[in-house]
């Protein structure tokens, strides 16, 4: 009996929806493949332009390279936390201002008061650091992507390759480092010419053979999000930076 007659639901009913499914579950299953066989052609092609910068072997290129290669990795990231204070130190006004509170003034201020606020820089990059790592490391452990292979037959002046043994490539997390450092050195510090780091730090981390081209680009989108997200959320933790710096130098701007 058709539905015209009554009958909801009758047997060409369930037939239809059966049918249904299984093109959609089709349609997903070519979907998943077309997604796999782009990846697996950005991969090939990440692993080609890659390999020829890991069989380069210049003196010229790593002299250039080597201190931004190691400027964000383990306790190498202590000089990025040095400098932040350093530069908070002067720049701390154009701090305040750019994250919506009211310039010191910088008569009232002394050694240490100076010296206390640009070390609140310094945690805010060390905050904005620490969730970044954090969602690395997930990223790391989830996406397993191995590292490229220590080339024996290429020459470098530091064997970095050798303290990354055992971790995973994808994203790499000294890009994103430097990413979120350039990122709050822009906007918070107004010091946008700290963007030329970003790429030397990125190609130093694939001519040491620790990355591939795409965990370096990867990274530097991660570390930037991080960098967007303490900027724009500064508020959450302005009262914790306070107790650091002291009353009345977190005064939001009318």
């Amino acid at each position: 009996m058709s539905a015209f007659d009554g009958t909801v639901g009758g047997p060409d009913a369930s037939d239809d929806e059966g049918l249904n499914s299984l093109a959609i579950e089709k349609r997903m299953r070519r979907q998943r493949w077309a997604c796999c066989r782009i990846l697996y052609k950005i991969d090939e092609v990440d692993r080609h332009y890659s390999a020829k910068f890991h069989e380069t072997s210049k003196l010229s290129i790593e002299l250039v390279l080597i201190i931004f290669a190691h400027f964000f990795n383990r306790l190498w990231i202590v000089f990025s936390f040095i400098l932040a204070t350093f530069v908070g130190y002067f720049r701390y006004d154009v701090m305040l201002e750019s994250l919506g509170y009211q310039p010191v003034n910088k008569e009232d201020l002394d050694f240490v008061a100076r010296l206390r606020l640009g070390f609140t820089f310094t945690l805010y990059y060390a905050l904005c650091l620490g969730v970044m790592v954090t969602s690395t490391q997930i990223l790391k452990y989830t996406i397993r992507r191995p590292r490229p292979e220590r080339l024996p037959h290429t020459s470098r002046l530091n064997n970095l390759r050798k303290a990354e043994d055992g971790t995973f490539s994808m994203p790499s997390g000294d890009s994103s480092a430097a990413a979120c450092f350039c990122f709050l050195y822009s906007y918070v510090l107004q010091v946008p010419a700290i963007y030329l780091m970003l790429p030397l730090v990125m190609a130093g981390r694939v001519y040491y053979q620790c990355h591939w081209i795409a965990d370096t680009m990867v990274g530097a989108c991660i570390g930037t999000f991080w960098g967007f997200m303490g900027y724009w959320q500064f508020s959450l933790i302005a009262p914790f930076l306070q107790l650091v710096a002291g009353p009345g130098t977190y005064i939001p701007m009318e």
